[in-house]
């Protein structure tokens, strides 16, 4: 088996605990506070490190004393950070995340460092045939392009979660495998009204698969040729949705590297990102692979590999 590479954002988190999130012009009081590893790119390779993957992480932080808060998690997972660069001119990147009582969340992000993502880092991926590129879009889109193609060409499968959403990220998707979208997401990349339509459509015109978060209801997967596999979610009392998505990706790249079928992969990273949601925090939220026993439920669909969507990459559904 490959490894996961994760091209991504790496923050510090100051998550902060509220009865409601607050309104425009409006200050609350915190009911508690806590300060951690965070970013999508991090989540999302701690992620993948639980899931049983072995994870590179490939980013950029500022030389200060936040960016000991965020490498020590993912060391302490075993994923290999030699090559996050320091950038001593700008700060680690910063995320305010203030989390409601009914597990609601609200994001507020200083890029820091992110922004500084470039060739460097691409060149420091390295992807190789059975390997998997994650990528988000907290980092540079020109850098997420540059490493999209340079695993194309190298044989390795592209997976690249499309968040937060930005429409210009269209013109990354001949070089991914796999794009991964909440609704909202799905909506502004295809320009039309439902979601579930519109991941149709990504899948159809650009030759992937298009899988669709849909929170407590699970997740849809739509292959180019119009098949399509859906996953309820188990019913359960969220805590906090902060690490939800990216607790999916993570398990989804993980199945995907193991060459495991779609609905099967599909199956684990809903059971993953439901118990996520009965957990605080973004990180300690996310569940080891062994927890995941009980909380499958049965898919609707087919049972289709994975990851042949892109004609010249047949390999990539795994022997």
């Amino acid at each position: 088996m490959g490894q996961v590479i994760v091209l991504g954002s790496l923050n510090r988190d100051l998550v902060l605990h509220v009865d409601r999130l607050p309104g425009p012009g409006e200050t609350l009081t915190a009911t508690g506070s806590a300060e951690q590893s965070g970013g999508k790119g991090a989540n999302q390779a701690i992620a993948a490190a639980r899931a049983g993957a072995a994870v590179r992480m490939i980013g950029a932080l500022g030389a200060d004393s936040s960016a000991a808060v965020v490498l020590d998690p993912l060391r302490r997972e075993g994923i290999d950070v030699t090559a996050v660069r320091s950038v001593p001119e700008l700060p680690t990147g910063l995320a305010v995340v203030s989390v409601a009582a009914d597990g609601e969340n609200s994001i507020v992000v200083l890029p820091g460092a992110n922004g500084d993502v470039d060739a460097r880092e691409v060149a420091a991926a390295r992807p190789r045939r059975g390997d998997v590129l994650l990528c988000q879009l907290e980092v540079p889109l020109t850098a997420v392009a540059a490493a999209a193609a340079q695993a194309r060409a190298a044989g390795a499968l592209v997976v690249l979660n499309t968040a937060p959403a930005d429409s210009a990220a269209t013109a990354v998707l001949g070089d991914v495998d796999v794009l991964v979208a909440n609704q909202h997401e799905a909506r502004l990349l295809a320009g039309r009204e439902d979601s579930l339509e519109a991941a149709r459509l990504l899948a159809a015109e650009h030759n992937l698969v298009c899988v669709v978060t849909l929170g407590a209801d699970g997740a849809v997967a739509f292959r180019p040729d119009g098949e399509i596999l859906s996953r309820q979610a188990v019913s359960v009392s969220a805590i906090d949705t902060t690490g939800a998505g990216d607790t999916f990706v993570g398990y989804l790249a993980t199945g995907l590297c193991e060459g495991r079928d779609l609905a099967e992969v599909l199956a684990d990273a809903v059971a993953a990102g439901t118990i996520a949601v009965t957990r605080r925090g973004a990180l300690d939220a996310v569940p080891r692979r062994g927890e995941l026993g009980g909380n499958h439920v049965d898919h609707h669909g087919t049972n289709t590999p994975a990851t042949d969507s892109k004609d010249s990459h047949a390999h990539r559904t795994q022997q």
